[in-house]
C-alpha cells in the first residue's frame, strides 16, 4: 500500500512560478485531472494521495479543494496562499475550516530575500500557519538552505516538509549540509519525490547513497513516497517511478519500516485514514 504525497493536477491556463522553479516546469504539461492518473493509482495499491500546488494563485487551492470534493482519493490538499500579502490572514481563515487542506507550498524567495531577510509580514503568517495547525511545504534547493534556515529556525514549532530530498543532483557536501541543518528541526520531514527526474543522469549507486543519507538524518519515521506526478512522467511511467523508489530504499530496512515510508508515515503526519487499495 501508498500513500503518493506529491501529484499535481494541472488544468491550464495557469499562472508561471514566481521564482521560475518547479511550479512552471509542473504547468509546462498538458492538462492532467484525477482520471489520468487513477489506473496508474489503482495498479500500484495508492490508497490516498495529496495534491500539491503547482500554481501559486489562490485560485489553484480552489480548483485542488474542488478535485478532492469529487475524489476521494485525493485525500489531502496542499495550496498556495500568498505569505507576502497584507491578505494572508482573511484568505487563511477562508480555507482553514476545510479539513483536507493540509498546508501551503512556496519557495524560498517567497518568504525571504537573498541576504535572508525575511519580508514584511512573512513571521506573523507563519505564526498564523502554525496556530490553524497547517503545515509549510517548501520548495528549496540546496543553495537555498543558508537563506532560510535561520528564519525556519525561528518557527521550530511549525511542521515543515521539503519536497523531492531538497535533491538538484550536484555537491553532495553541500545538500548533505543543508539537509543536515534541517533535520535538526524537530517537525522537519521530507519526501522520497521527483527523483525520476531530479536524479537524472545519474547512477542508481548515488541515488541510493542521497536516500539512505536521507533516512539516516531523519529518521525513517519523518520519510514519505511521493511520485511528483505528471511532471514524473518527463523521466518514466508512474510504475517507472515506483520501481526507482523501492530499488533506492536501503536494503536495511525491514518491512515494517518500508511500509511506514510508503504509506504510514504520511497517514499519521496528514492525518489520513486509509485503507489497502
Amino acid at each position: 500500500m501508498y500513500v503518493d504525497t506529491h501529484i499535481h493536477f494541472i488544468q491550464p491556463p495557469v499562472a508561471n512560478g514566481q521564482d521560475g522553479s518547479e511550479p512552471v516546469a509542473a504547468t509546462k504539461s498538458p492538462r492532467r485531472l484525477f482520471a489520468d492518473v487513477a489506473g496508474s493509482l489503482a495498479e500500484h495499491g495508492v490508497s490516498a494521495c495529496v495534491a500539491v500546488q503547482a500554481a501559486p494563485t489562490i485560485e489553484e487551492t480552489r480548483f485542488l479543494l474542488g478535485l478532492a470534493d469529487a475524489h476521494p482519493t485525493i485525500a489531502a490538499v496542499i495550496g498556495w496562499l500568498n505569505v507576502r500579502s497584507p491578505e494572508f490572514a482573511d484568505d487563511l481563515a477562508h480555507f482553514v475550516g476545510d479539513p483536507r487542506l493540509k498546508g501551503i507550498r512556496v519557495t524560498v524567495p517567497e518568504l525571504c530575500d537573498e541576504t535572508g531577510q525575511p519580508w514584511a509580514g512573512v513571521e506573523h503568517h507563519l505564526d498564523r500557519l502554525s496556530s490553524a495547525g497547517l503545515s509549510l511545504e517548501l520548495l528549496v534547493w540546496p543553495g537555498f538552505f543558508e537563506r532560510v534556515l535561520p528564519l525556519l529556525r525561528r518557527h521550530a514549532e511549525l511542521p515543515m516538509v521539503v519536497g523531492h530530498l531538497a535533491f538538484d543532483g550536484q555537491s553532495h557536501a553541500r545538500w548533505h549540509r543543508g539537509m543536515t541543518e534541517f533535520a535538526a528541526l524537530p517537525k522537519a520531514r521530507t519526501k522520497i519525490s521527483g527523483l525520476i527526474t531530479q536524479a537524472e543522469g545519474l547512477s542508481r549507486e548515488r541515488i541510493r547513497a542521497y536516500v539512505a543519507d536521507t533516512i539516516d538524518l531523519f529518521g525513517v519515521e519523518r520519510v514519505s513516497f511521493g511520485s511528483d506526478w505528471p511532471v514524473a512522467l518527463r523521466g518514466g511511467t508512474y510504475a517507472d517511478v515506483v520501481e526507482l523508489f523501492e530499488d533506492t530504499l536501503p536494503a536495511r530496512l525491514g518491512e515494517d519500516d518500508r511500509e511506514r515510508v510508503r504509506a504510514n508515515n504520511a497517514a499519521t503526519f496528514y492525518g489520513l485514514t486509509v485503507n489497502p487499495a
